[in-house]
């Protein structure tokens, strides 16, 4: 199999890019200033990466237009490079440094992280964000859209204690299930499940009303929900 070398080119700089400076990476990537947050689609799409973090379970791609793309086991964020400044640990992280009697501050300045792997800086942020959306989406999932509510809170905890949503959002991932969504609907689904963007949000995201939002993913559920439990004859 042959590759375009442009291609092979940009593999090969976001890997060794994994290694430089938050100040080189900022280098080599534009501002986001006065552009919206793409959707990852977009950016995989239609930009090239500059630098790449992975292991098993966990990535990190900065694209040269100045947005990251972070992704888990479960969902992805994007977010803005240049906004990566200042961080200040959150109250949980404060607690567990009060507890173990931690020398860790509580603020860290944007200047401290300048010289450091570029990943020191941004995966703090991805792990916030990624958290974020998580308890944001278990605590949306079951009461913002009425579809879920009626047609799979039976099956929560159905195995190991998970919820039915989580074995969806798993399950979307086969093969055999997302092809049966549209690009549409799986549009629409991402950014809901996986995101953690709300109705409102999806729709100003993809430049849609919410109706049409909520009619998608409602659609994509019904196919979603046939594949999870096969005997369902409901339309």
């Amino acid at each position: 199999m042959i590759m375009n070398t442009n291609i092979m080119d940009t593999a090969n700089t976001a890997m060794l890019n994994e290694k430089i400076t938050l100040r080189e990476l900022l280098d080599i990537t534009a501002t986001t200033a006065g552009h919206p947050l793409p959707t990852p689609k977009a950016l995989r799409l239609s930009v090239s990466p500059v630098a790449v973090y992975t292991t098993h379970d966990f990535s990190m791609i900065v694209y040269e237009n100045g947005f990251v793309v972070a992704h888990n086991a479960k969902r992805h964020t994007v977010f803005h490079l240049d906004r990566c400044k200042d961080y200040h640990y959150n109250t949980a992280h404060e607690d567990t440094a009060r507890q173990k009697n931690s020398a860790t501050k509580p603020d860290i300045r944007f200047e401290e992280f300048l010289d450091m792997p570029w990943t020191v800086r941004v995966m703090l942020t991805a792990e916030d964000r990624l958290e974020e959306n998580n308890n944001t989406a278990e605590q949306r999932r079951m009461s913002e859209h009425p579809q879920i509510a009626a047609d799979v809170k039976q099956y929560n905890k159905w195995r190991y204690g998970e919820s039915v949503e989580d074995i969806v959002i798993g399950r979307i991932m086969q093969e055999e299930v997302i092809e049966k969504l549209t690009d549409k609907q799986r549009e629409v689904f991402d950014l809901y499940y996986r995101e953690g963007y709300t109705l409102d949000e999806v729709g100003r995201t993809l430049g849609i009303g919410r109706k049409s939002v909520s009619d998608r993913l409602e659609v994509a559920l019904k196919k979603i929900r046939k594949s999870v439990h096969p005997g369902d004859v409901r339309k």
